[in-house]
Order: C-alpha cells, then sequence, then structure tokens
C-alpha cells in the first residue's frame, strides 16, 4: 500500500523526472480545482481532490486477487512498460 507522496515518488522515479513535491493543505486543493473548473480541460478535478481525502482500501469482505483469478505485480515492475507505452 503506498501513500500519496510515495505513489507520486515511485512514479517520478521511475518517469526519471525530478518533480518540486509540495505539500498543500485541502483548502488550496478545493480552491484551485474551484479555478480549474472555469478552464477547459480542467487540470484537477472537485471529484480528484475528494478522492484524495479519502483511503480507498479495499474492503475485507470483497474478493482477494486470487479469487479474482488475477497475479498482481509490483508497480514499480510495470510502471517502465506503461511509461514507454505513453
Amino acid at each position: 500500500m503506498y501513500s500519496y507522496e510515495e505513489l507520486l515518488t515511485t512514479i517520478v522515479r521511475a518517469a526519471n523526472v525530478r518533480p518540486i513535491l509540495m505539500p498543500l493543505p485541502f483548502g488550496v486543493w478545493h480552491a484551485l480545482a474551484w479555478l480549474g473548473g472555469m478552464m477547459p480541460g480542467a487540470p484537477i478535478t472537485r471529484n480528484q481532490i475528494e478522492l484524495m481525502q479519502i483511503d480507498t482500501v479495499v474492503s475485507p469482505d470483497m474478493p482477494r486477487f486470487a479469487d479474482l483469478g488475477i497475479s498482481p505485480r509490483a508497480m514499480e515492475e510495470v510502471l517502465s512498460g506503461m511509461l514507454r507505452a505513453g
């Protein structure tokens, strides 16, 4: 399981870029999403901000990977292929 910061750090490392990661309070994110909502092709939406504020962890009552016939792989294993395809 990754925190949002760990997720971003893992992706930028695989993409070989050096972003500046700066923590922002959610009030700022909401304001940016509100302003972005006035632009065509908004870079971030209010729904995305809402999703960042909640944990998205699967319920223990849901089927597991094995139940679904899925063999999970570490994100680091597949990132380079995903970035090449994009």
